[in-house]
């Protein structure tokens, strides 16, 4: 049975719709609002609702009936709030919440199955920063990476910038990593070396500490 086929048997009320995005903008609307909602990729099967506070993406599931939902905040990489249902109304009412203006703790107090982002309810770049060092720091699968970011931490400049770990490089942004923005990207090689790269360093180099890193 092709994909499409399947998904057509487990959301036959999506499909008569005419797929998640006008599914979405119709009972967004019969909520009394009215907000910008397409398609993500171009797919029947995905959405894109965009407000003032961020963007939320929606998509189905491809063996059972369930509806995932993931709300980013405005201008920074940042999951506000994620979940799944497969009460596509009670999704909805989320998004709607969101969209409402209410934090994204209340929601999670009401709806079970809504998981909050750590940073999703902080404001300001200086505490959104200070909160994504500590999330890093605390999380306890980070423990090859955490010498390294212990490291960083202690230095005030790189503390000053705002920290994303991935796949165990850790990027220093200037711009609240954002896509594009300015960044310094630091790769532990063991011994306590690291070879760093990225704005205002020339190539890459190899340090003993993130000390002799040149931030601005």
């Amino acid at each position: 049975m092709q994909v499409d086929q399947m998904l057509a048997n487990l959301y036959p009320d999506i499909v008569e719709l005419g797929g998640l995005s006008n599914a979405a903008r119709e009972a967004i609307a019969e909520r009394g609002l009215l907000v910008s909602v397409g398609s993500d990729s171009g797919s029947a099967w995905t959405a894109r609702v965009e407000a003032d506070r961020g963007i939320c993406y929606l998509n189905v599931g491809a063996r059972e009936r369930v509806f995932f939902f993931e709300i980013h905040r405005r201008n920074y990489r940042i999951v506000w709030a994620s979940g799944a249902s497969p009460d596509f109304d009670v999704v909805i009412s989320v998004v709607c919440q969101w969209l409402h203006g209410r934090r994204a703790f209340e929601i999670a107090e009401e709806f079970s199955f809504v998981r909050v982002g750590p940073l999703a309810d902080i404001d300001g770049d200086l505490n959104l920063t200070a909160a994504q060092w500590a999330s890093l720091l605390e999380d306890e699968s980070n423990l090859n990476e955490r010498p390294m970011l212990e490291s960083a931490f202690g230095d005030r400049r790189a503390r000053a910038l705002y920290p994303a770990l991935t796949h165990g490089v850790l990027r220093l942004s200037y711009d609240m990593g954002r896509t594009g923005g300015r960044e310094v990207r630091i790769f532990g090689l063991g011994e306590g070396l690291y070879r760093v790269e990225g704005h205002g360093i020339e190539g890459s180099v190899v340090v003993h500490s993130i000390a002799e890193i040149a931030f601005e």
